[in-house]
């Protein structure tokens, strides 16, 4: 899983071109393995948006997830992944 914002300029493509690599990386699992990108600014992330940048990076649908939802429920999981990287 990743965090990412579609209007980032700096680090956010890096992240993204690095999960393309673990996608290319990991398409010998199959259904196993799972990518799922989340937004951090879901006022603005669109499920059009996302998908429009997941197409621009040629996500593979059925193995890469783009993820938004309200913020309450991003800073939700946010603080879920902080706690289990801490």
């Amino acid at each position: 899983a990743d965090f990412v914002f579609t209007s980032c300029p700096t680090v956010c493509p890096k992240l993204t071109q690095r999960m393309l690599e673990i996608q290319r990386r990991s398409r010998h699992l199959g259904e196993a393995f799972h990518l799922v990108t989340i937004t951090v600014d879901p006022e603005n992330d669109t499920p059009e948006k996302l998908a429009a940048y997941a197409q621009g990076y040629k996500a593979d649908p059925l193995r890469w997830t783009f993820l938004t939802g309200s913020l309450d429920a991003t800073d939700e999981i946010l603080s879920f992944f902080k706690q289990r990287l801490a």
